[in-house]
């Protein structure tokens, strides 16, 4: 069973074609590697407790852009991960953000 996956950038469109179980494939697990982006060590330990050991395609292919700033649209199938695709940016935007010592700064 194949999932087609679309990633639309302005007006660039492409399409990610994966099996369902990908994370059996090498080549995937190493493009989603936790290595290949920008993601704290505390995000990893915490994603590593929920079983969430590599990036899903939807992610890998988008996080570099969102956490950018870069205005995306991310359509793919139900369970694809793109509700983490777009927090997994905004969580570690918001982790990086140095809080005000007599209070804090509004945070979104």
């Amino acid at each position: 069973y194949k999932t087609k996956l679309n990633l639309i950038r302005s007006t660039n469109e492409f399409n990610i074609d994966h099996d369902d179980n990908y994370q059996s494939n090498e080549n995937s697990q190493d493009l989603g590697s936790f290595k290949h982006f920008n993601i704290s060590e505390e995000t990893q330990k915490r994603l590593k407790v929920r079983n969430v050991e590599c990036l899903f395609p939807v992610q890998y292919r988008s996080y570099n852009d969102i956490s950018s700033g870069k205005d995306c649209i991310v359509q793919a199938h139900t369970g694809t991960g793109k509700t983490l695709a777009f927090s997994l940016p905004i969580v570690e935007r918001l982790q990086s953000e140095v809080s005000n010592i007599n209070g804090r700064y509004p945070r979104c």
